[in-house]
């Protein structure tokens, strides 16, 4: 991982709970095969991290791994500006278009939408719900 720029969260020393996220069904055999992989220079963006140690419904051999990260949202408000409320009973093919350019080509909603910012979203889906 070192040599693509990678980190796994879960073996940082701010992770917390059980060291180890794979244990077999016997209890005999554990070990950490499960991460959460960040680029490095992303590493300041974690927030926690977790490997939850919780055995009332566990189907699995498997431990969650948890990780919360801080994406900051940087898309300008006047991105919406240009957008109008559809009304889908007369969605047109223009509208359609319009819409798929919109999501495909707008940096500012590809940011938002890889990074899960949900004002963003909110924003967005606002305008083509009706």
């Amino acid at each position: 991982m070192i040599d693509n720029n990678l980190i796994s969260a879960n073996t940082l020393e701010l992770c917390t709970g059980a060291r180890s996220s794979y244990v077999s069904y016997n209890g005999e055999q554990e070990s950490v095969i499960d991460h959460i992989i960040l680029p490095m220079d992303k590493m300041d963006t974690i927030l926690s991290c977790e490997i939850a140690d919780d055995n009332a419904l566990n189907v699995s051999n498997h431990r969650p791994v948890v990780c919360r990260v801080h994406f900051p949202c940087v898309a300008s408000p006047k991105v919406y500006e240009t957008f109008h409320h559809i009304n889908w009973k007369l969605v047109k093919q223009e509208h359609i278009q319009q819409y798929e350019y919109n999501m495909n080509h707008d940096p500012a909603i590809q940011i938002c939408t890889v990074y899960g910012c949900g004002k963003c979203k909110l924003k967005l889906h606002s305008q083509y719900v009706k």
